[in-house]
Order: structure tokens, then sequence, then C-alpha cells
């Protein structure tokens, strides 16, 4: 840390008592305390010294921290940040009742992670304390820009990568309450977000930008989250071994149903009090460009996704998303999807498939068709007329 100055002074006279705290770093920031208060002495035995919930209390504090990256060891594996924090508080009222006054300040903050493509710059944050709230007044982040993922191609993007990452701007309120004699603690907030062109993936296999809006809100224990959001481009990029491949001599028959293996023991999870609700809308406007596993498309189309109470809590997806000037390489051919369509409705990892893919340049109408879910597809070769 770079460690200057570490310092903590208490003074006790009678039933006062003062304190300073003073931090000086060259990477961990600096902080600057005081505070004052009372205690009770009951039958004069110092032994027995007690805080009562009605002490008064006074107290200010003045924090800069120039480097927030030192923090980056407390992030999970793999992400970084970065920035500068100030603030300036005043805290009044009682121990049990604390008031909190002041101001919250982040400039140049930053997100990243290479493994999940995720960079997040150049944010700002202003943040008023006043009482028991805090107000975000303006939060902003740009997109990063380090993608330059593009399918080519008739299937492919129809955009080049953009040099904008876009820009995420949100302002809200977050209130809390602490325990009481007569009131249980809480805390509600409301959160407020837009999106315009913001690049949320910069990998070089991968890239995705969004616009549109966002409401989170948690009150009374039940998080609520809205939004409807339209992709802007999208350019995703799997490996390309798994295309199929027929040898020489092979049959193919519909395997038999395997009994289902035991799911593992659930681990310990934290929960929460109630079930997230969700509903959130995403177009996937006229440019999510999709290559691999032997097909290259453009997809189309609207989900909704949701998660409840009466889903569990789990994502539940519904919509339709249909293939744009697909191409699928298998077996040699190359085939166009004449016609792909995939429905969601319920569990996002298991959509039915209506996809059929043709020879062209044929007379005849030949091809491979794929229909049933995700989880158990049936694949059968197609031809009309009929061979």
């Amino acid at each position: 840390a770079g460690l200057r100055q570490a310092e903590i002074e208490l003074a006790l006279q009678g039933q006062n008592l003062r304190s300073t705290l003073r931090w000086s770093s060259q990477r961990a920031g600096e902080l600057q305390a005081q505070a004052h208060t009372t205690l009770a002495w009951p039958g004069n035995d110092w032994r027995q010294a007690q805080w009562p919930a009605s002490a008064p209390l006074a107290a200010q504090i003045s924090a800069q921290l120039p480097e927030l990256g030192v923090w980056s060891v407390l992030a999970p594996p793999g992400w970084r940040v970065k920035g500068t924090l100030a603030a300036q508080v005043q805290v009044a009222g009682t121990r049990s009742d604390p008031r909190w006054h002041g101001s919250l300040s982040a400039e140049q903050f930053a997100l990243r992670s290479v493994l999940d493509g995720v960079d997040l710059q150049d944010g700002q944050l202003q943040a008023t304390l006043d009482g028991q709230q805090l107000r975000i007044d303006r939060l902003q982040l740009k997109g990063g820009n380090g993608s330059a993922a593009r399918i080519l191609g008739r299937s492919g993007n129809r955009t080049p990568a953009p040099q904008d990452g876009g820009l995420l701007t949100a302002s809200g309120l977050v209130q809390w309450q602490l325990p009481g004699a007569d009131a249980a603690p809480r805390i509600d907030m409301q959160l407020q977000a837009q999106a315009e062109h913001l690049q949320l993936q910069v990998r070089a296999d991968r890239q995705l930008s969004v616009s549109g809006q966002l409401q989170a809100r948690l009150h009374e224990r039940q998080f609520t989250l809205r939004g409807q959001l339209r992709t802007d481009r999208a350019t995703l990029i799997l490996p390309d071994g798994s295309a199929p491949q027929l040898g020489s001599d092979v049959y193919v028959r519909t395997p038999q149903a395997q009994p289902a293996s035991p799911p593992p023991a659930p681990g310990p999870t934290l929960q929460a009090a109630l079930p997230p609700d969700i509903d959130i809308g995403l177009d996937l406007g006229d440019d999510f460009a999709l290559q691999g596993h032997g097909i290259t498309t453009r997809l189309t189309g609207a989900l909704r996704i949701s998660a409840n109470a009466a889903s569990g809590g789990q994502p539940r997806v519904s919509g339709e998303v249909r293939t744009d000037a697909g191409r699928y390489r298998a077996w040699g051919q190359a085939l166009d999807v004449e016609s792909g369509l995939i429905r969601f409705a319920g569990p996002y990892d298991n959509p039915q498939l209506d996809i059929l893919a043709l020879r062209p340049n044929i007379s005849v109408r030949a091809g491979v068709q794929v229909t049933g879910s995700a989880q158990a597809p049936r694949v059968t070769l197609y031809s009309d007329p009929e061979l």
C-alpha cells in the first residue's frame, strides 16, 4: 500500500468520547475521520460502560482513493477495476438513528474482464448522502471498442464493427432503515438505466452492442427488473470443430431413451428472501450474425426473458427466432437454410426446432430437416419429391 501514516487516537473525558483516525498511503489512498459520542456508566463502574442507543453521534469523514485498482484482489478471478474515489461525509443524529450527509464521486472508473469480453471504461459517479438515503445523481460508463469481430459473406454481418463503444447512463435512489426496537432493518432501491449503442462484448470472437432501457427496484424484499432492449449489432463465432461428418459406412437409428441420471446433490447457496420478478424484452435487430457448428446465418426475432415466483425464480424465455440467409456446411455439402425457426416457450436451454436446409443448384429439393427440441433433436434426410 505504500503506507506513510496510520494513527488512531481515543480521548475520554467523563462520559464524552472523541476519536480521530488518520491514514495515508501511496496506493490505498488517504482517510481522515473525527467522531464524538457519549458513553454511560451504570453505578460509576467503567467496566460496565455502555453505548446507549440514544447517545448523540457526530462525525466527519474525508476519503480520497487515487487507485481503485488496489481493490481488484477482492474482485472475482479475471476481473479488474480502476479509477479514483473521493468522499466527504458528515454524520449526525444518534447511534440508533444516524443521519448521513455528504457526497461521493468517482472518476475514470473502469471494469474489465478479458475472459468474459467485458470492457467498461471512463466511468463517472456523482452521488449524494442525505439522511438515510443515497441518491445517485449520475452514473456513466462507456463501452469498450477493442473488438473488430465480423462475419463476412451474404449470411454474415451487414455492417463493420463499431468504432464507438456507446454509453450507459443511470440514476436512482437507495434508502435504508437500521434495526430498531419497533422496526426491522430494511433497504429499498430504485434504479433507471439507459443504454445507447453500448458494447457489452468486445472479444475477438464475440461482439455485442445494445440499446434500450432498464428499471430495477427492490422493495419489501422483492427485486423487480423491467426493460426493453434491442441488439444494434452482434457477432458470435463458435468453434467449428463440431460440424458433423459421415463415415464411409454409417447406419443411423433413433436412440432409445436412456434413464436420466440423478442430479448431483445441491451445494450451499445464498438465496434472496423472495424470488426475483424479471420481465425483459429483447429484439435481436437486423444485424445479429452467428457462425459455428457448421452454420453461418443472421438471426432475427424477439424474445421475452422472465422469472418470477411461479417459475421458482428460474429464467424462462418465450418468443421466436428465425434464420436469415443461413448457410449450413455438413457431410461435405454446403446447404442453404431455406427455413429456420427456433421457438422458445419455457426453459431457455430447450427451445423447439424447425429447420430445413437444402442443397442448392440441383433439380431435386434435397437436404436435411431438423425438428424436435434442442435437447432431443430429430435429424432426418429430406427430399421433394420423396426419394
